[in-house]
């Protein structure tokens, strides 16, 4: 059976099989629908996951137009892309062995200190590279993208000129290194540059969907600007016009990574809309986004 036949026999099922059917459906409407951009959050360990691939062929199949995710996924997208490889953690290693050994344990793999390590190369070609002024993250990340090469998140990024934005870029290994060299350095990082980058990429559009894989920051980041856009005077502004929420966290915890795309009505960051077209899956996303992906690419080759 093939995961296209597998997912339309879900359609049939019930509780959180059916969920992932409709996003499926929904994704694959999204590939078929001309003019709509798809903007994907990513809150989590995407990266540690190894899934990152996945979302670098939705970029080269143009199935993806922006990203907005946390600084841990572009770190550890970076270190495997400069050449860092990871492996998962043995049943008899405790954390005070790994500490001793610079093994970062995260859940059950590990990113070493050695492949951290490789961060400090690219952030000096960075500084090389005749970067200057006021920059924002989705700058600085085009910039170290094209230093690394193959098909990894952040060089398909850069090379398909998607912008990928990291609101809290300092609460990262990567920012921690940009820090170091910020210093008397030609550029000085401004997160207000993304804001006003993220608005004028909106405002170059009009129909957007969300793919949101977790929640917290990247979620809300991307969703408030359209709140905002409505009041730029324009005769059709841009519309965040469906979503995907794959994420367990329930909506009674109080918190944006739970909330419902119903919520998001009253902020007046989502118009008026169909059910059909805003879908919650409560899964762990690394379960469930691969087989999104696969409806996503569907027919992508005739597309191109």
């Amino acid at each position: 059976m093939m995961v296209t036949e597998l997912v339309e026999e879900l359609q049939h099922s019930s509780f959180g099989a059916r969920s992932l059917a409709r996003a499926c459906a929904l994704a694959q409407r999204w590939s078929e629908t001309p003019g709509l951009r798809v903007i994907v959050t990513i809150s989590g360990a995407l990266s540690v996951a190894q899934q990152t691939s996945i979302v670098a062929q939705l970029i080269a199949a143009r199935k993806v137009h922006a990203i907005v995710t946390t600084g841990a996924v572009v770190t550890h997208s970076l270190t495997q892309e400069a050449g860092g490889r990871r492996r998962a953690v043995e049943p008899q290693e405790s954390d005070e062995e790994l500490a001793g050994r610079g093994l970062n344990r995260i859940f059950d793999t590990i990113e070493s200190d050695e492949n951290l390590d490789l961060l400090v190369e690219l952030v000096r070609r960075l500084s090389e590279s005749g970067l200057q002024g006021r920059v924002g993250s989705s700058e600085i990340l085009a910039r170290v993208g094209s230093l690394v090469t193959g098909d990894g998140l952040m060089a398909s990024a850069a090379r398909a000129g998607v912008p990928v934005f990291v609101p809290a870029l300092s609460d990262s290994e990567l920012g921690m290194r940009l820090s170091e060299q910020a210093v008397g350095a030609s550029w000085t990082f401004d997160a207000f540059q993304d804001l006003a980058r993220y608005r004028e990429w909106l405002l170059t559009g009009f129909d957007h969907a969300v793919l949101s894989l977790g929640g917290g920051v990247p979620r809300n980041w991307a969703q408030q600007m359209f709140a905002e856009v409505k009041a730029f005077g324009r005769e059709r502004p841009p519309r965040l016009v469906s979503g995907l929420r794959v994420c367990p966290d329930n909506v009674a915890l109080g918190h944006l990574s739970g909330s419902t795309f119903s919520e998001a009505r009253s902020w007046r960051k989502i118009p008026a809309f169909d059910d059909d077209d805003f879908v919650e899956v409560s899964s762990d996303f690394t379960i469930a986004f691969p087989f999104i992906a696969v409806a996503m690419l569907q027919n992508a080759a005739s597309s191109r």
